[in-house]
């Protein structure tokens, strides 16, 4: 199967330089670039995706994030790198619900930490300079919740504190939040050269949380009853601005 795999990448590679090398053209190497090594300062805005049991029994409003991420790339050819770091994300989850008695609001808060490392292929690293720099890229991330606070408004009762050790009846025990995630992220992009020494970078990426994280409710609302799973998935973009640490042709 990696055979497989390695044949169809080499093809592949052979059918873009094919296409990108001008007729009679012998100096253009296949693997002609050294070692590469870029700082990505990332800031971007995804949209959150609630694959749920309990659908029925809320109506949601919106649930958005916003990722600010400082991650490193080494790229040591020029069809491949490998992408990892660390980024740090505000998110806020609006729904509502009429079980409680006419309609509660919830807005819930939460600070979340994610480590993503993945490869990244360029297909068209001999296209031009415009195109040298596109990737596709396939990873895993891991998923933090290091806080939570809740804001919680029925008829004309407000209702806060923290998910964690919650203080009122519309939200469950403390146990049923799971602390971490591991999620599957895919993603395109591309980064265009600013300087010698710096780049500007757009990508659009999918994450899905496949390890799936409690969301606070209890089955049918009976409390005490087994706890609901839900998985998550977001779609987002990202805007870089990027540094080139290090070059080595």
């Amino acid at each position: 199967m990696i055979r497989k795999i390695y044949s169809v990448l080499i093809f592949f590679i052979f059918l873009t330089r094919l296409h990108s090398a001008p007729a009679g053209d012998s100096d253009v190497q296949y693997f002609g670039w050294g070692t590469h090594i870029n700082l990505h300062i990332n800031l971007g805005i995804s949209y959150n995706i609630r694959i749920s049991t309990d659908v029925n029994n809320k109506s949601e409003l919106f649930f958005l994030d916003v990722p600010l991420g400082f991650c490193l790339e080494f790229r040591f050819i020029e069809w491949f790198s490998i992408y990892g770091g660390t980024e740090a994300l505000y998110a806020v989850h609006s729904y509502k619900t009429n079980f409680w008695g006419g309609e509660t609001f919830y807005y819930i808060h939460n600070f979340w930490i994610r480590s993503p490392i993945s490869v990244r292929f360029y297909p068209f690293v001999y296209k031009g300079e415009p195109y040298e720099n596109f990737f596709l890229s396939v990873g895993t991330t891991l998923h933090f919740w290091p806080l939570g606070c809740y804001y919680i408004r029925n008829n004309d009762d407000i209702y806060t504190g923290s998910i964690y050790s919650p203080k009122t009846q519309y939200m469950p025990e403390k146990t049923v939040y799971a602390p971490a995630n591991l999620g599957l992220k895919l993603s395109l992009g591309n980064n265009f050269n600013i300087s010698e020494k710096s780049f500007f970078g757009l990508e659009l990426y999918f994450i899905y949380l496949f390890i799936p994280y409690i969301n606070g409710y209890v089955n049918g609302y009976n409390l005490g009853g087994p706890t609901i799973l839900e998985f998550s998935a977001s779609v987002g973009v990202m805007l870089t601005i990027g540094i080139k640490a290090y070059q080595k042709f």
